[in-house]
C-alpha cells in the first residue's frame, strides 16, 4: 500500500511542540510534536513510498517502533487525511490536469481517484446546446467525462450570445454542434465527442441519440412538456438515468430520473394532472404567443452548477433527491423541494398500464 497525503489538507508547525492540520474553517486539531516525527512522516506520504518505506525513513532518525507508524498512518486515514493507494502514485498529465477534481472528491470522505477516472470513462450524452446545454458541456468537461454525445439541430444566432458565454460573433450560422466539438477538443484533446444534428421529434429519435450513454442530460425546452416526455420515455425503455433542468425568470428547477429507482416525467404529470394544470397546458398549446426568454447566462450558470452538483452527489453517494423536483431561488439562492413524486400505478410510461390513467393531460402533450 502507497500512502498518499490529501491533497486538500493543510497541514504546517503551530508552534515548536506542536503540528496543526486543517484550517478554521474547514476544522482543525492539532497533535503534538515536539520532535517533529509526525511532521517527517506526512511528508513522506507522496504516494511513492509503500509503508514499510516510509517506516525505515523514519527510522533513520528516530527510533521508532513500526507499529506505532503503521497505527498513526491508519489514524489518518480513518480522519480522511490520507488515501491508502495500491499503486504508486505519478504526477504525470493526467493527474497535474485533475488534481483539484480528485482533492475535491477527497475529501467527500471517498476515493478521489476512483471517482475521477470513473467520470473519465463514463458516456454522457447531451440533448439540446442551448443556454443550459452548452454550460452543462462546459462543466462536464472540466470535471474530465472525455465520452461526450452533443445532439442540437439548431444554429447560433445573435440572441444566444447574451445567454452562453462560449459562442462568439464569429460563430452565427455555425451549427452549435460543431461549435461544441470545436470547444471541448481545444479544452482536452483526449475527448471522445461526437454530435448529432437530429431534432428530437419522437421516442425513436431519443433512443437513437442516447443509445450508448450512462446518463444523459435532457436541456430541450420545445415543445414544452412534449420534449420532456419524449426523453422520459426514451430514458426508461433503454433504462437510463437522466437529468432535468428548467430556467425561469425568478428560479430554477431541477430533478434526476433513474428508471430503476424513481418515478419518471409522466408519474409526474399523473399526480399533478389537476383541472388547473391540464387548464394550463390546453391554454399554452392553443396560444399562438412565443415569449421571449428571460433566463440570463447568470441564471443559467446558476441552475446548471445546481444540476451537475446533483448529479456528482448521485455519482459519489449513490444520492440523487429521489423523486424530488429541487427548486432554485435565485434571490436568495436557496434551494428547496417543490413537488415530491414517486412512481405512480396510473402512470403510462411506467406504471399499470390497465389503471386509470388520467388521459386528457396526455391526450394534450402526446408523444410519439
Amino acid at each position: 500500500m502507497y500512502p498518499l497525503w490529501n491533497l486538500d489538507k493543510f497541514y504546517f508547525k503551530w508552534d515548536k511542540q506542536t503540528l496543526r492540520i486543517g484550517t478554521e474553517d474547514t476544522g482543525s486539531w492539532n497533535i503534538s510534536d515536539p520532535e517533529g516525527i509526525w511532521e517527517q512522516m506526512i511528508g513522506l506520504c507522496n504516494g511513492n513510498r509503500t509503508t514499510a518505506e516510509i517506516y525505515l525513513s523514519i527510522t533513520n532518525n528516530f527510533p521508532i517502533k513500526e507499529t506505532v507508524v503503521i497505527d498513526a498512518l491508519k489514524q489518518l486515514a480513518e480522519s480522511g487525511c490520507l488515501t491508502f493507494l495500491m499503486d504508486p502514485f505519478i504526477m504525470d498529465d493526467w493527474a497535474s490536469r485533475y488534481k483539484t477534481n480528485i482533492a475535491y472528491f477527497t475529501s467527500k470522505n471517498v476515493n478521489g481517484f476512483s471517482i475521477q477516472k470513473k467520470l473519465n470513462s463514463m458516456k454522457v450524452t447531451i440533448l439540446g446546446l442551448g443556454g443550459g446545454g452548452f454550460t452543462i458541456l462546459t462543466h462536464l468537461v472540466s470535471l474530465g467525462v472525455e465520452n461526450i454525445h452533443v445532439v442540437d439541430f439548431d444554429k447560433v444566432d445573435l440572441s444566444n450570445l447574451s445567454r452562453q458565454v462560449v459562442f462568439k460573433e464569429s460563430d452565427i450560422n455555425r451549427y452549435k454542434v460543431d461549435v461544441g466539438i470545436e470547444y471541448c477538443k481545444a479544452r482536452n484533446s483526449n475527448i471522445k465527442i461526437t454530435q448529432s444534428k437530429r431534432k428530437i421529434e419522437n421516442v425513436i429519435d431519443a433512443e437513437l441519440e442516447i443509445s450508448n450513454s450512462d446518463w444523459v442530460f435532457c436541456c430541450l425546452d420545445e415543445p414544452a412538456y412534449v420534449a420532456q416526455r419524449i426523453v422520459n420515455k426514451a430514458c426508461f425503455n433503454l433504462q437510463i438515468p437522466v437529468v432535468f433542468g428548467f430556467c425561469q425568470k425568478e428560479n430554477g428547477r431541477t430533478f434526476i430520473l433513474d428508471p430503476a429507482r424513481t418515478g419518471c416525467v409522466d408519474c409526474l404529470f399523473s399526480q399533478i394532472s389537476n383541472n388547473q394544470f391540464v387548464h394550463l397546458v390546453r391554454s399554452l398549446k392553443n396560444s399562438n404567443f412565443q415569449p421571449v426568454t428571460s433566463a440570463t447566462s447568470v441564471t443559467i450558470n446558476l441552475l446548471c452548477a445546481l444540476m451537475i452538483k446533483n448529479w456528482l452527489d448521485n455519482i459519489i453517494y449513490k444520492k440523487n433527491n429521489e423523486n424530488q423536483i429541487i427548486r432554485l431561488d435565485f434571490n436568495d439562492f436557496s434551494t428547496r423541494s417543490v413537488i415530491d413524486f414517486n412512481k405512480q400505478e396510473n402512470c403510462p410510461t411506467c406504471g399499470n398500464k390497465s389503471a386509470n390513467i388520467p388521459q386528457e393531460i396526455f391526450d394534450l402533450i402526446a408523444i410519439d
